[in-house]
């Protein structure tokens, strides 16, 4: 924890009058006491003369402020300007404007006139001893920050959003009261900092979106003076200007008369004559105060991660696709195909994404042909938007094609693992403009970094290794270890010796370190589709380390998806990947197998939960042989995207010449389908003894014991079983439970014929339990409901994925000291 005392004490006259009216930002406002969305502090809720706010935030720490333990988290300074000391006990901070109370402070109380800083990093600590470490981090494209009350009322929030940030440039108020970019950090004091000082550029913007290629692009500017002091007066204001990559272009920008306060404006007219359709018009202004001293806006604070200025796209009318349209543009072609990092600009949905850097890649797609694979890494604060509702990513994969003439697989694919709820890289086909022109149809797919995670509600924490050729049988060869880069493998090296014990310990250990739900339903998906070269490269293992410490499987590379097995059925057998059935690149060649994937096929128990989920997945995404062509999962996306996709497939095959037209290519992925389906439902099917028939839909899943926390216990240690009562395993993925605790079964749970399944609150605390149940015991344990199975009675439901009633209980205490509980079933 650390609380500053201010260095000297200051007139806070301005300050606290400009608290209550609220400053605009690029993005928002930043609302403080009685603003706050019009709310009022109640009398006695907070003393008179208290008065905490947001000072300051660094979005992106990279060296400026380091935690205890040598890491650079984000952090976010208050101030209490008032002179009554307040305990923020209760009070919350959040990022969300929906879960206000994300994160509680614990009693620690900031003296008048101090400064409490904490780090959002994720960590989760409140230990008012020590440092506080909140449970979110903060975006550095900028994101809703709101600090609430005990009562809930808003007393500071940056709403929408605080305006993108800079790697090691805080955000704040000057002394003045002015929002502004504070290139001098002063985490723990004030920020009346020589260096933050000159006019500040408030906002940037130009109109239209997107010019006509005859239309004029008018460029507007609100700027603030930093004071009242004459040195502090705005004396110029200039507009750079850039077409494509030709040299800057400058305009005087001209004040427009505004009613008297606090902003004035400046607007200047790029003329329609400097450019033509599907040309880049880039930007950037430049402000000069009575000193001399200057302000730029973009910052353009690091060369190589920031952006130099903003800017859109003229509209090029000849361009016409029902896909999204990548626009790359870049000015030494060469230096990227050369497999050299090369700056770019790139216009996608709108938005102009400025010196961002792309290369080549993919080991393959680099060395083979002429159409090649290539990624884009976007500037912090300036993520790539995917979708409408602003999710954005730091980097994109632009894969092409080139093996796969319909353009569909890798799509096809990913959008398998989405639909049968694993974890996924959003993909999707779109057209690529390079420097104005037609470069090609690609698929777009999304790498794994934290946006990735934090989607799909996986910790970014969490250990993460990519594969290359390493089929887990060491834990030194052909691994990429993506996070966690301060620490050994150690974690690594404990799951390749825990996955090669022997029997009962082989079988303990997988229970309690591997998510079996995740891993069998990638499994699943991936047999499904026949995604065969996964076995030593083309995947990730992944690590819940801050929480339960399980390990799955993360799929990518999707691009030999979808082929038709070959006739001797070589790589496609249900229990591709184990030792009995590896992969073979070369028939009769040596075979590679996973040493994970066979330690859970060849657990009985887990194989059977594996084919019943397998199951699942064939009739959801494949339907057997004779079902309907159009009640067909992939024949009917195939068919939305073929219309889609089949006017830039062509200007693809005029471009790259692929050996097989786009028709040709889409009636032979049909095909494969076809043959997959045959061979997964007839080949190993229920009639071979390997995969069985569709589940019924009437299974029954029934309520076991139920063992509440004893009185004065940590509530994490309470669970409930449920029980299989049936001779086949039943997959209640998606199935929930409600009442008392509100719960949804993962995709991939499958309980195993006449087993059981523990559901604990807390996963971990339950394999701490002195007492069974617990840990080393081998037993499939999900958990993390919300509530909790307190008082003298109560009720739990289980409902199927249709939200049918399959069981239900009530349950209560005969005895007060009793905590193992008889339950009554109600039919």
């Amino acid at each position: 924890m650390q609380i500053r005392l201010p260095k000297r004490r200051f007139t806070f006259l301005l300050l606290i009058t400009m608290l209550f009216v609220g400053w605009m930002t690029a993005s928002g406002t930043l609302i403080h006491s009685s603003v706050a969305r019009g709310q009022t502090i109640p009398p006695g809720t907070i003393p008179p003369s208290a008065l905490i706010y947001i000072n300051e935030i660094m979005a992106d720490n990279e060296t400026t402020l380091a935690d205890g333990d040598g890491d650079y988290p984000d952090w976010i300074e208050l101030f209490n300007a008032g002179d009554t000391t307040v305990n923020l006990a209760g009070w919350s901070i959040t990022d969300k404007p929906h879960v206000l109370t994300r994160w509680v402070f614990p009693a620690v109380s900031v003296p008048p006139g101090g400064y409490l800083v904490l780090f959002a990093s994720g960590k989760d600590r409140r230990d008012p001893a020590y440092e506080l470490h909140t449970n979110f981090s903060l975006s550095a494209g900028g994101e809703f920050l709101a600090l609430l009350d005990p009562d809930g009322i808003m007393v500071a929030a940056y709403s929408p959003a605080y305006p993108p940030q800079y790697p090691d440039m805080a955000y704040g108020l000057d002394m003045a009261g002015n929002e502004r970019y504070l290139p001098i950090p002063t985490p723990g004091s004030d920020n009346n900092v020589a260096g933050n000082l000159g006019p500040l550029i408030s906002r940037v913007a130009h109109s239209p979106e997107q010019p006509l290629p005859n239309e004029a692009l008018e460029v507007t500017a609100v700027l603030q003076t930093a004071s009242s002091e004459p040195t502090d007066e705005i004396t110029g204001v200039e507009l750079i200007y850039r077409i494509n990559f030709q040299a800057e272009q400058r305009l005087a920008m001209a004040e427009t008369p505004t009613p008297t306060g606090a902003t004035r404006t400046f607007r200047a007219i790029i003329p329609a004559a400097a450019y033509s359709q599907g040309d880049i018009v880039r930007y950037a202004v430049l402000a000069t105060d009575a000193a001399g001293r200057e302000a730029r806006y973009p910052l353009f604070v690091e060369p190589s991660a920031s952006p130099q200025y903003q800017g859109t796209l003229v509209i090029d009318a000849s361009v016409e696709s029902s896909l999204p349209v990548f626009h790359w543009f870049i000015q030494n072609p060469n230096g990227v195909e050369e497999a050299n990092v090369t700056p770019a600009v790139v216009f996608y949905d709108g938005v102009l994404y400025d010196n961002v850097h792309v290369r080549l890649r993919g080991d393959t797609s680099a060395a083979a042909g002429a159409k090649k694979s290539y990624k884009f890494f976007f500037n912090d604060g300036y993520h790539l938007r995917l979708t409408p509702d602003g999710y954005a990513v730091d980097e994109i994969n632009v894969n092409t094609n080139a093996a796969d003439a319909s353009y569909l697989r890798q799509a096809l694919a990913w959008e398998a693992f989405r639909d049968a709820g694993a974890p996924y890289s959003m993909a999707f086909l779109a057209r690529v403009q390079r420097n104005g022109s037609f470069f090609g149809l690609y698929t777009l797919v999304e790498s794994l970094e934290e946006p990735y995670f934090e989607r799909q509600d996986l910790d970014p924490a969490g250990a993460l290794y990519k594969m290359h050729e390493n089929n887990l049988n060491n834990s030194t060869e052909g691994i990429e270890k993506k996070t966690r880069g301060e620490e050994d493998n150690r974690d690594l090296i404990d799951l390749i010796a825990g996955i090669h014990r022997n029997g009962d310990r082989r079988t303990t250990y997988l229970y309690d370190n591997i998510n079996i739900p995740a891993a069998i339903n990638y499994l699943a998906v991936s047999a499904a589709i026949h995604h065969w070269d996964m076995v030593i490269k083309n995947y990730h293992v992944y690590r819940d380390t801050e929480d339960t410490g399980e390990w799955t499987f993360l799929p990518w590379d999707m691009d030999l998806t979808f082929y038709a097995p070959s006739a001797d059925g070589l790589n496609a057998h249900p229990f591709h990947g184990t030792q009995a059935y590896p992969l073979y690149y070369i028939p009769g060649g040596f075979g590679y197998w996973n040493h994970l994937i066979d330690a859970l096929l060849t657990t009985p128990d887990i194989q059977a939960m594996y084919l019943r989920r397998l199951r699942s997945v064939m009739d959801q995404l494949l339907q057997e042989p004779d079902a309907p062509y159009e009640q067909r999962y992939f024949e009917t996306r195939i068919n939305a995207l073929l219309i889609q996709a089949e006017a830039d497939a062509q200007l693809d095959f005029n471009r790259w010449h692929p050996s097989t037209s786009f028709a040709d290519a889409v009636r032979e992925l049909k095909d494969d389908i076809s043959a997959q389906r045959t061979h997964l439902y007839l080949t190993h099917g229920p009639a071979e003894g390997i995969i069985p028939e569709a589940q019924p839909s009437d299974a029954r899943v029934l309520f076991g014991a139920i063992e509440l926390a004893a009185a004065g216990a940590d509530l994490s240690s309470e669970y409930f079983v449920l029980t299989n009562p049936n001779q086949y395993a039943v997959d209640i993925s998606g199935w929930r439970v409600a009442g008392d605790v509100e719960y949804r079964f993962q995709p991939g749970v499958v309980i195993p014929a006449r087993g059981a399944l523990y559901v604990a609150k807390d996963v971990t605390a339950f394999r701490n339990r002195p007492l069974a149940p617990t840990g080393g015991m081998g037993l499939l344990v999900q958990g993390g409901y919300a509530g909790n199975m307190t008082g003298r009675i109560g009720n739990l439901r289980l409902l199927n994925k249709n939200d049918e009633l399959v069981d239900r209980v009530t349950y209560g205490y005969p005895l007060p000291t009793n905590i193992f509980l008889p339950v009554v079933r109600t039919e």
